[in-house]
């Protein structure tokens, strides 16, 4: 007699055949692995781009605020305090 295997019932049932009737393809992996293995290990490619001399040349993102976006923050905040004060009355 065979001895059940660790994904099967004592049926000889995958307890998770239900999946592939009720989910049908979104039971299975939407990208199949590729077949070969990486062409370069994570370390590898980490280490490259920490190293990479045009990465230190990027412009970085102005955090401050601009006066645009004042103006346009205090007019959404006056609107959404007129319709909500609106609606009170």
């Amino acid at each position: 007699m065979e001895e059940p295997s660790e994904r099967e019932t004592p049926h000889g049932v995958d307890p998770d055949a239900w999946k592939a009737v009720v989910m049908g393809q979104a039971s299975r992996d939407l990208v199949a692995p590729h077949p070969e293995p990486a062409e370069a290990p994570e370390d590898e490619l980490e280490r490259e781009a920490l190293t990479d001399p045009a990465a230190r040349f990027r412009e970085e993102h102005d955090p401050q605020p601009t006066l645009w976006r004042v103006v346009v923050l205090v007019v959404v905040a006056v609107a959404a305090l007129s319709v909500v004060f609106g609606l009170t009355r």
